[in-house]
């Protein structure tokens, strides 16, 4: 007993250090445009995970500044090429008056489509900040590194999103011998 209660201690403690993993920056030869254009004290400090599941990503941003203006804040699931994921719809919410940090939940849309994997894999996520004011912040375009009177932060997430019931799906399996079976010679 004494053994199982340590067990659950220990799990309880080192639980959140595997769900509140913190996402690392990507060097962005465009971040000194952005700084110049949306402010040097308007900055992105900290992105990380807070829950994720097969279908699901709930991230925390957290920021300093952007208080000048009204911001809007648009997140992406990109894919290796840096190219948005159709699959997964943008996240866009306005950025609150007080505090400073935004929770942004993505949620994976599996389309009528054959996928030949049985994983969809983003590895970035793009964020921007966006003055709301402007015709730029109506439109629902793209994810862009150009974000004139705002900011743009990419960061790695390299996450694999479950893809169900596909039927060009291949799914490789490993057999194991178990038991008397492992000691037969083939």
């Amino acid at each position: 007993m004494k053994s199982a209660c340590l067990f659950f201690l220990l799990l309880a403690i080192t639980l959140p250090a595997f769900t509140q993993r913190e996402l690392t920056l990507v060097p962005d030869p465009l971040s000194g445009l952005n700084a110049v254009l949306g402010g040097v004290k308007n900055t992105v400090t900290r992105v990380t995970v807070v829950s994720e599941s097969e279908k699901t990503a709930t991230l925390s941003v957290e920021f300093t500044g952007f208080r000048d203006k009204k911001y809007l804040v648009k997140a992406f699931a990109l894919n290796g090429l840096k190219k948005q994921i159709a699959e997964i719809e943008p996240v866009s919410i306005e950025l609150p008056s007080t505090g400073n940090s935004v929770e942004i939940t993505f949620r994976f849309q599996q389309k009528e489509k054959a996928y030949a994997q049985q994983y969809l894999e983003t590895a970035f996520i793009g964020i921007m900040f966006m003055d709301a004011a402007s015709a730029m912040a109506s439109v629902s375009g793209a994810f862009s590194d150009i974000n004139i009177g705002g900011a743009t932060f990419t960061y790695q997430y390299p996450k694999q999103w479950r893809v169900t019931g596909s039927q060009n799906m291949t799914v490789q399996i490993k057999l194991t011998p178990v038991g008397g079976a492992a000691a037969l010679k083939p």
